[in-house]
């Protein structure tokens, strides 16, 4: 075994048959400003792009703390002495480069940089290299799935751990590490480019180096690389294969039922005229969809409320609230697990007004609206943590800001408080014939809690998230029991009509 020396000094055994047909860093090496965690050790196989921002922030102080240490009592790392980081070989990156990145990590001009500007700044552009559509999209996406990882990437980076423990068999373990600044492997540039991660933390200069390398070398480099090590897109493992379904065609199906019964209730305008299609009312009586409770031996109505609305406003805030919130979980999730939780949402809204509310008529698909504002809620409050931002990110960052916790949390009071305040109207506040239920918010919400955890929950689960997961189940297993023998033995329901 030959001996090969890092960029700080230390000295590591290396295989020379590995080192004389890849052009390797060894895997120690991040003495030098390394953007990758090694190897080895409590951050295996991990990518920024799979990091949830808590995730990143810890890996931060892991991998980035002990270079400023040393220069604490100083008031941290001369901007001179972190140049030289920058600057080690094959890094590839411009002068210009260079001192664009110091004078923006020195935001207070004082000549040094400690180790929490260092990461304010890092966690504020993480995203920056992305397109703007893309960082949109990728923002969207953890909007609506927070504390979600790449399923992909983790495979890959598991066949990446095995690959290098393969060829790390006859001695220490080797990796050619991509360039910390670039994002780009030290041998890349003669390959004709970098190989940036889609989180890219700096734009990187696309200029060829000197061709150094052999084809032996590339072909190898390409293997291992290209195919293993670098980790798909969030945007492309989250991607439309198959597009969204179930949501799209339970609002077309709700807009088409609605103009049609609009149409009916403007040719019985004359005879009805308390019954007319406005903001607030105008409400299909005739329709053998909406929930009756003197009609509960027809069960499909348990289901078909769903598709009858009373008012405009009823219709637009439902559709909105299943487009906005529906779109973003079945974007990742699919419909196969959507569906189930909008269903049970519909089924949960029924059962609870014939409990609550027994002799009040349901309509509106308020119980799987309300659902998917629980199940979207319920992973805001599991992954709060994680969807924290610095304060220099919510100050500068327009996305950072609509990213936030805080900030979806209060988007959701604000609709549901829209809402749920005109329903409330509409039930005691207008003289009408027929009272529409508001409790199907109330149990759409439950079992948007209730049902969406166990079948949305989060793959990288906690073990009180486990918890949470039976409990969940049992409740909800609990309520259905009791609803169905309400429903059959309780006495005090209207006389039923069928």
């Amino acid at each position: 075994m030959e001996a090969g020396r890092t960029t700080t000094g230390r000295t590591i055994p290396v295989n020379p048959a590995l080192a004389q047909k890849r052009l390797v860093r060894p895997v120690e090496d991040f003495g030098g400003f390394g953007l990758y965690p090694p190897v080895v050790g409590a951050w295996d196989g991990c990518q920024t792009e799979n990091m949830t921002e808590e995730e990143y922030r810890e890996w931060l102080d892991h991998t980035f703390r002990p270079l400023f240490e040393p220069y604490e009592s100083q008031g941290g790392m001369p901007c001179r002495q972190l140049l030289t980081h920058f600057q080690y070989e094959d890094q590839g990156l411009p002068r210009e480069r260079r001192i664009e990145l110091v004078l923006k990590l020195d935001r207070n001009r004082d000549g040094r940089i400690n180790f929490e500007e260092f990461r304010s700044i890092l966690v504020k552009i993480r995203y920056k290299d992305l397109p703007p559509v893309k960082r949109f999209g990728l923002r969207a996406m953890l909007a609506g799935n927070p504390g979600m990882r790449l399923s992909a990437a983790r495979s890959q980076a598991a066949n990446h751990l095995r690959t290098i423990e393969s060829l790390g068999r006859s001695g220490v373990f080797v990796q050619e590490v991509p360039d910390p600044v670039s994002g780009g492997f030290p041998n890349s540039q003669a390959a004709g480019g970098f190989y940036l991660e889609p989180d890219g933390i700096w734009p990187t200069s696309m200029q060829k180096g000197p061709p150094t390398t052999t084809k032996e070398q590339i072909a190898l480099r390409k293997t291992i690389t290209d195919e293993v090590y670098v980790p798909q897109s969030y945007l492309e493992a989250y991607n439309c294969r198959p597009p969204p379904i179930f949501i799209p065609v339970v609002v077309l199906a709700q807009i088409c039922v609605f103009i049609y019964y609009a149409v009916e209730l403007n040719k019985r305008a004359v005879s009805e005229p308390l019954n007319q299609l406005t903001m607030l009312s105008g409400f299909p009586y005739f329709s053998p969809l909406y929930f009756d409770p003197r009609r509960r031996r027809e069960v499909w109505r348990f289901f078909s409320y769903f598709l009858v609305h009373q008012g405009i406003w009823q219709v637009v805030f439902n559709c909105l609230f299943t487009l906005i919130f529906g779109l973003l979980i079945e974007w990742v999730h699919k419909f196969w697990r959507v569906a189930p939780v909008y269903i049970a949402g519909v089924l949960a809204g029924s059962l609870a007004s014939s409990v609550l509310d027994p002799f009040a008529i349901l309509a509106g698909s308020s119980g799987g609206a309300y659902a998917l504002i629980g199940t979207h809620l319920a992973l805001i409050v599991m992954n709060w943590e994680e969807l924290q931002h610095d304060i220099t990110t919510c100050r500068y960052s327009f996305l950072g800001v609509v990213s936030s916790g805080v900030f979806r949390l209060c988007v959701i009071l604000l609709f549901v408080g829209t809402d749920f305040g005109l329903a409330l109207y509409r039930r005691y506040g207008l003289q009408v014939d027929v009272s529409v239920s508001i409790s199907a918010h109330l149990g759409g919400f439950l079992a948007g809690l209730l049902v969406g955890i166990p079948v949305l929950r989060n793959l990288n689960e906690k073990p009180w998230e486990r918890i949470f997961f039976w409990v969940s189940i049992v409740i909800l297993v609990a309520f259905l029991i009791f609803v169905i023998f309400w429903n059959i033995f309780w006495q005090g329901f209207p006389v039923q009509l069928v």
